[in-house]
């Protein structure tokens, strides 16, 4: 209400981490958010928006719950200028077709130089920081190494949980393929069990995020 001229562009993962520790985490949808958000705004200001939904899950099935919630869909994958501008401008193209008059309330295309630097700013929000990663190291130690003495059965949903966010995120930044042992020994532990190799494969996955994200 206090920018009545403005389009905006929403962006949010699927997987939204709440919380923080073990009894009062929680996860819930970024699709399921967006949707409530539209349901909320009366019409002419959801006609204002671009909500998109951006997760590492690309099956037909998720697909088909993203497109019913938001208005599309992006991809967890490494982000280059062009390539974001490849994914977002068509999006915003046919959300927004005209989306500038002139004096004489005729459309008038956009600046293409505001579309540049628009979608180089977005690139920027939307590339995940080697801190935010160390971060989420942080939180799987403290779920599973600090913790080693205790069951690791009873902490895997949770555990499981982060690890499948370090997994899209670091599909998101996987460029010259440096993060791909790492999301590969994930994956390798998807499941409702813990491996029994679990601290083997997370001290791989650990030094691998450590080392190259440094770079």
């Amino acid at each position: 209400k206090r920018h009545p001229d403005n389009l905006f562009l929403v962006i949010v993962d699927e997987n939204l981490e709440l919380g923080d520790g073990i009894s009062n985490h929680e996860t819930i949808s970024g699709s399921e958010c967006i949707q409530r958000i539209r349901v909320t705004l009366d019409s002419e200001n959801e006609k204002k928006m671009l909500a998109l939904v951006r997760s590492a899950n690309d099956s037909p099935q998720d697909l088909a719950i993203y497109t019913s919630r938001a208005h599309g869909y992006m991809p967890k994958v490494p982000l280059q200028g062009m390539s974001v501008r490849e994914m977002v401008a068509p999006l915003w193209a046919e959300r927004f077709p005209l989306v500038k008059r002139g004096s004489n309330n005729e459309p008038e295309e956009p600046d293409p130089d505001d579309r540049v630097t628009s979608i180089e700013s977005l690139r920027d929000l939307t590339l995940i920081s080697p801190a935010e990663l160390k971060s989420l190291l942080k939180q799987v130690d403290a779920i599973a190494v600090r913790n080693a003495d205790n069951n690791l059965a009873d902490r895997w949903p949770v555990l499981w949980e982060k690890l499948h966010q370090l997994k899209g995120d670091l599909k998101t930044v996987n460029v010259d393929d440096k993060f791909t042992r790492a999301i590969n020994e994930i994956e390798s532990m998807r499941g409702g069990t813990a491996p029994a190799d679990f601290m083997s494969k997370w001290l791989v996955i650990r030094t691998d995020v450590v080392f190259d994200s440094g770079k």
